[in-house]
């Protein structure tokens, strides 16, 4: 239906998804540096979020914080919209909330939401990749961690923890590469 003429926006989390947004309510909004689209949701589907516009009285005061004016008045517009899809489900939001690390958290959690239970786990930090390859006619799973920070000489990160999930199989051993190091691991449930 368009844009919003506001480049820093709110969208406020409905209460049924208000646990997903870390603290965030409808009466204190998340915000972001940017414009939204403005859509118009078909019928059915849930709604977790709306957009919020800013008070008139912030409009001439920035972005104030007095209790008495909350950062956004509600609209009808969805801002984050849920719907089946085949066996899945997708999420529909109108900013790019996955690209702003302040709210990682929030986007993590409505990803943890929707996933089934993950395949792979970690609690690495933002700079270590991790990939996994299974290779069933060997046996095993290949697990790698690639330290890949932007600046130069990279720091070093240890006590990462990986969950792997193995469903019925049972893990018997665990090998740190290149020289095929016995690597301590504990198993729980089926990971």
């Amino acid at each position: 239906m368009g844009e919003t003429r506001e480049t820093f926006t709110y969208i406020a989390p409905t209460p049924e998804a208000e646990a997903l947004f870390g603290g965030y309510s409808a009466r204190w909004p998340l915000g972001l540096d940017q414009s939204q689209v403005m859509v118009q949701a078909h019928a059915g589907p849930p709604c977790w979020a709306r957009w919020c516009c800013l008070h008139p009285a912030q409009r001439s005061q920035a972005l104030c914080r007095d209790p008495q004016y909350p950062p956004g008045i509600a609209t009808g517009y969805p801002a984050l919209v849920v719907n089946r899809y085949g066996e899945g489900q997708a999420i529909y939001c109108t900013m790019a909330l996955e690209g702003a690390d302040v709210h990682r958290e929030v986007f993590a959690n409505l990803v943890r939401q929707m996933a089934a239970p993950f395949s792979v786990r970690s609690d690495a930090p933002k700079s270590v990749e991790v990939t996994t390859y299974h290779q069933p006619d060997k046996k095993r799973y290949i697990l790698s961690l690639v330290n890949f920070q932007k600046e130069l000489p990279n720091i070093p990160v240890s006590g990462i923890r990986v969950g792997v999930r193995l469903g019925t199989r049972t893990a018997r051993q665990l090998l740190l590469l290149p020289d095929a190091k016995p690597w301590p691991f504990e198993t729980t449930e089926d990971t």
